[in-house]
């Protein structure tokens, strides 16, 4: 009985690790995408290419559509960098003192992390009405390690367990754990944020929720104001939720300035994070791909962190010709790689609208 619940827990996801994959029959790596003839969109997303861009708004549009597309009233707490509580203001420079000395390293090399993933995650938070400052939030959930997995079993750059990472639009199967790719799981953030803001109506607070669950906050509201929330909170909230803030909080202020706290970040361009896509209409391996076009297995690993066992689902994804795995664009329009320059464009796909602030 015991071994029964421990399989069925796993293949409920609700871990970082995963089973096996189920049997599939092998195939040669076939390549679709658009083609260089193919009609573009006449501005740039930050998305990705104009087909993977329609796809994600189809996916997310149901769970974004439920926000108002403008905010009745500038929030009082944005930007954040600029509207620290005054009660937060020692613990914040506690923790910037912290990350300067002791966590001095590991900030680092967080913040070269950042330095390469943040043309990928920032367009999608600023296109969305969101503040820019909540990439940094990322940065304290999981160093930007797309891997990174919790003792509580939340995954990927964002940390979202796998209940609310289904809720808000993510997929968890034996392929693939959709919490580890920065774009979809910036995604579903997307909308956590929203629906975080929309309750608390101020960004403090939303942070705070983001690392207990609202109802802990909101629990707490109903005795006090917002205005006297972190005063009366005191040993009333988990010691980590208490810190996350403050600690967040300075994280944004170092990563928008780190010269300024003589933190001096190095580029890293083997870490650059590519926004091009070419499709695979079968389960295909990283490292067929990887003998096929002599791209090194590691890179691949990392540009696609989402597949759990290195191989492409057996059924793309509604709307794609095949399953979408990232590569750098010049090595889709090389002419030494024909298959990859295949007309594939689905005439049914919807023109592309392009995401409005909030």
């Amino acid at each position: 009985m015991r071994q029964f619940f421990l399989t069925l827990l796993a293949f409920a996801g609700i871990s970082c690790q995963h089973p096996g994959l189920p049997k599939a029959p092998s195939s040669a790596s076939k390549v679709r995408t658009l083609s260089s003839t193919t009609s573009r969109v006449p501005y740039h997303t930050p998305y990705g290419d104009d087909q993977y861009a329609t796809y994600l708004q189809q996916r997310f549009s149901r769970y974004l559509g439920k926000f108002p597309t403008k905010l009745e009233k500038k929030p009082a707490s944005f930007p954040l960098a600029e509207n620290i509580p005054p009660v937060l203001q020692p613990e914040v420079a506690q923790w910037i003192h912290y990350f300067k000395t002791k966590a001095n390293r590991s900030l680092r090399q967080w913040l070269v992390r950042g330095d390469a993933i943040a043309s990928t995650i920032i367009p999608i938070l600023e296109a969305q009405g969101l503040p820019s400052e909540l990439f940094y939030v990322a940065m304290i959930e999981s160093g930007f390690d797309n891997h990174a997995c919790s003792p509580r079993q939340a995954g990927g750059p964002w940390q979202l367990i796998g209940a609310t990472a289904r809720l808000h639009g993510l997929e968890m199967t034996p392929w693939v754990d959709e919490r580890r790719d920065p774009v979809k799981a910036t995604m579903a953030a997307v909308v956590y944020w929203k629906k975080l803001y929309q309750q608390f109506g101020d960004w403090n607070l939303a942070i705070a929720a983001y690392n207990s669950g609202p109802r802990t906050i909101q629990d707490l509201l109903r005795k006090t104001t917002p205005e006297k929330f972190w005063t009366y909170s005191k040993g009333k909230v988990k010691r980590e939720t208490r810190e996350f803030v403050p600690k967040a909080l300075a994280a944004i202020l170092i990563g928008l300035n780190p010269e300024a706290y003589g933190i001096r970040v190095e580029r890293d361009p083997t870490l650059a994070f590519p926004l091009h896509y070419a499709y695979f209409p079968t389960p295909t391996s990283l490292p067929q791909i990887s003998r096929d076009y002599g791209i090194p297995l590691a890179k691949l690993r990392y540009w696609n962190p989402e597949l759990i066992h290195g191989k492409t689902p057996p059924q793309p994804p509604f709307l794609l010709p095949g399953y979408p795995v990232r590569l750098p664009k010049k090595i889709i329009q090389t002419s030494a790689l024909p298959l990859l320059r295949q007309q594939s464009a689905r005439k049914d796909l919807p023109a592309l609208q392009v995401f409005k602030r909030i």
